[in-house]
């Protein structure tokens, strides 16, 4: 994940856009618990947006599994 400098927290994969970048492990759950219990923001230093919040929540629905790992390309 990274947070631009405009603070929108979004999905990184390339690993390469400019901001500040945090790595989850690719478990549902972590994802879960990383928008629940505000890990994502404190790693972000800024707050999680309702709508960034759905959209990390609704890749990780739709890509990972509740105890798979998956390959993102």
């Amino acid at each position: 994940l990274v947070r631009s400098s405009g603070g929108k927290i979004s999905i990184n994969p390339q690993k390469g856009a400019p901001g500040r970048g945090l790595y989850l492990c690719r478990i549902r759950q972590c994802w879960v618990d990383g928008v629940q219990n505000g890990k994502i923001a404190r790693a972000t230093r800024s707050q999680v947006e309702t709508r960034s919040a759905a959209e990390l929540m609704a890749w990780a629905g739709n890509n990972l599994g509740a105890s798979d790992t998956i390959r993102v390309e």
